[in-house]
């Protein structure tokens, strides 16, 4: 696919679209190895466990992001799927349903965002909705691709996400664990490469288990630095490993001297 920005393009097209996003980066990062498996597993069909928690996710920001086709969802009203009424049910439907108790769940979720004055001021007004936008890194000359869940008009990037912790603390870690930092630059950098500035990205955090606490975060510049570093430099690895068609683990198979860490000496 050509690089440009795509604003009708499936989330399914953009999933199975080349590139590298922060998903794929972040495996990388972890090890070569761990990058071949997470490709490996995106053409593996998902288990039952897996399926629900796309389809969970695809449904809670649906009802943020696009709350009236949320309303448009069919709801399976059965107690379990099986029997006649669920073949039928998902013969018409597939994966594209929501449950009954998931319903209240959702829709309360979703009530708690927009009454945070804030979250909804950055999900209304003019912008678009989980637009893609493709690129090619200039310096690895790699594709890479990304999908704000929002971009607003004025500039501002949004990013919907739910977590275990909130608090400032928590999504920070969360942050790091992610890679969320890594998300705001290849975002600024990528709709950079088209000529549209991306002064702010903000993510709207929101606790996944009552009272569904919501916060917002405005990324600091020098997370955003730190992740432009970083995943420029896995880049030129990943261009790197593709040439040499070599994916190792931590260290990549040698034999590495092992110490205690410097807490149990009392450092």
């Amino acid at each position: 696919m050509k690089p440009g920005i795509y604003p009708d393009m499936s989330n399914e097209a953009y999933h199975a679209a080349e590139g590298e996003s922060k998903s794929s980066l972040v495996q990388y990062m972890k090890s070569p190895a761990h990058w071949q498996e997470y490709r490996r597993q995106q053409k593996e069909p998902r288990s039952q466990k897996g399926l629900d928690a796309l389809r969970f996710g695809t449904l809670s920001h649906l009802a943020v992001l696009e709350p009236e086709k949320f309303t448009q969802v069919p709801t399976f009203k059965g107690s379990r799927r099986a029997g006649k009424q669920w073949d039928e049910f998902f013969a018409a439907n597939g994966e594209n349903y929501i449950r009954n108790n998931e319903h209240g769940l959702i829709s309360q979720m979703a009530e708690k965002v927009f009454a945070h004055e804030k979250a909804a001021v950055l999900l209304t007004g003019p912008g678009v909705i989980e637009e893609s936008c493709i690129w090619i890194d200039p310096r690895s000359g790699e594709v890479c691709k990304t999908r704000p869940d929002r971009r607003r008009f004025n500039g501002v990037a949004v990013d919907y996400k739910t977590c275990k912790d909130a608090t400032p603390y928590g999504f920070a870690k969360a942050m790091a664990d992610h890679g969320y930092h890594i998300q705001a630059a290849m975002c600024i950098d990528g709709y950079k490469a088209h000529d549209i500035e991306i002064t702010h990205f903000v993510f709207i955090a929101q606790e996944k288990t009552a009272p569904f606490n919501v916060e917002v975060y405005s990324i600091d510049q020098r997370a955003i630095d730190l992740g432009e570093m970083e995943y420029k430099e896995a880049l030129l690895n990943f261009s790197q490993s593709k040439i040499e068609n070599n994916w190792p683990g931590y260290t990549a198979g040698a034999i590495t001297n092992l110490d205690l860490p410097a807490w149990k000496y009392g450092g």
